[in-house]
């Protein structure tokens, strides 16, 4: 099972018995932009190797997020 599926369940699960589930919620938020972080920063590395400009892996990246 993924991780969203197990947050997910997690949540409900903790719903029906009245927990707090906010902390589910920030590990997802936290794993995405983890997941984010890390993709940035390997295409930079990458366009570093490759010698590509920086600043056009930078204007893609931010019109995807769009």
């Amino acid at each position: 099972m993924r991780f969203d599926g197990i947050v997910i369940n997690n949540t409900v699960a903790k719903l029906i018995k009245g927990q707090d589930y906010r902390e589910e919620i920030i590990n997802a938020i936290n794993l995405d932009f983890l997941d984010f972080a890390l993709d940035f920063f390997k295409k930079i590395f990458e366009a570093k190797i490759n010698q590509t400009s920086i600043g056009f892996i930078i204007l893609i990246r931010l019109k995807s997020i769009e």
